[in-house]
């Protein structure tokens, strides 16, 4: 019930207003009822329209557009039809007064309150003339026509602007719904990115670590290093182990170097290259490189290449080479 008797529109502004200048008019006809002394029935009429539209104007705050609608226009409708005669209504322009709350129910309440006061308004002509035993002139039907357009029109423009008001509404909330899906398609977009983003930093860190892994300095003794190098030696991983050694050999003052190249699988023409020249940059920093891990196949390949390591120690094991360092270290102490 209380769907229809209040409605959340924005027409309950058009019906406090059209309440309010009822009003309005009839409190400023009083005096002029209150003089006419042949009047019994336009003083009460006119105190009842002020008493409805102060109750409709109060509906209208309150939001009870349907109930205030309809007791509106039927005051308008019985105001109308009882402020004149039967000669009046029919001979005269008091008959084409029903328009005015044919109006006010379709601006309110929509295009079938048009169909419902405009037949209302016809019958009431149509009775009335029954019921007085009056002729039926061309003015009567001049009115009953205005009567009868007027209904048809304002049900055409009412039911037009409703249908242009109900497109906005589907396209606002089309509207609506589209940016709501753009907001969540946004969000989601954004989570996306954020767990991308931890992703990457999580591969990042877990590369860093893998270059740590790959490339390992082990302190044997004070100012000795052990680098095993393990897999295939690129031309990047290189790169790396010469600057993490370097780096470790500056900072640390290490005095002798061992690099196992055991567990290298391939040792070709551009691992004894760049080998040679990280022994090289070692012996400029001064340190002294031990090279251990020599197998046969490491041995030709170094030789068919024209490399020499004259300058440093060279072991098939890195035990032997540990040996003969731990042996000097010792003689020296």
């Amino acid at each position: 019930m209380d769907f229809y008797l209040k409605t959340a529109t924005q027409r309950p502004r058009t019906l406090f207003i059209t309440a309010a200048i009822l009003a309005v008019g009839a409190v400023a006809d009083l005096p002029l009822a209150l003089n006419n002394q042949s009047s019994t029935l336009l003083v009460p009429l006119l105190i009842g329209v002020v008493v409805v539209s102060v109750v409709v104007m109060w509906l209208a705050y309150r939001g009870w557009l349907m109930l205030g609608g309809i007791l509106l226009s039927t005051t308008i409708f019985i105001a109308v039809a009882l402020s004149s005669d039967a000669e009046s209504m029919l001979y005269g322009p008091v008959g084409t007064a029903f328009i005015f709350p044919i109006l006010i129910a379709g601006l309110v309440l929509g295009a079938n309150a048009v169909l419902i006061f405009g037949t209302l308004g016809i019958a009431t002509i149509i009775i009335t003339t029954l019921s007085s035993n009056l002729v039926w002139t061309s003015s009567t039907s001049l009115i009953t026509a205005i009567l009868v357009l007027s209904t048809m029109l304002l049900w055409l423009t009412i039911s037009l602007l409703q249908s242009n008001l109900n497109e906005a509404d589907r396209q606002r909330q089309s509207a609506e719904t589209a940016e709501a899906q753009s907001r969540a398609s946004a969000l989601s977009l954004q989570e996306m990115l954020r767990n991308l983003e931890q992703r990457n930093a999580e591969i990042t860190q877990l590369y860093e670590t893998v270059n740590n892994l790959e490339i390992p300095v082990i302190p044997l003794m004070d100012g000795i290093i052990v680098v095993p190098l393990v897999g295939h030696l690129d031309t990047q991983r290189m790169e790396r182990l010469a600057d993490h050694v370097l780096k470790t050999i500056h900072q640390e003052r290490v005095r002798i170097i061992l690099i196992d190249i055991t567990a290298v699988p391939v040792f070709d023409t551009a691992v004894a290259q760049r080998l040679a020249s990280l022994t090289t940059a070692v012996q400029l920093l001064g340190a002294k490189v031990i090279l251990t891990g020599i197998r046969v196949e490491t041995a030709i390949t170094i030789t068919s290449l024209g490399i020499t390591f004259d300058s440093i120690s060279t072991f098939s094991r890195l035990q032997q080479g540990i040996e003969v360092v731990l042996m000097g270290n010792t003689a020296r102490n």
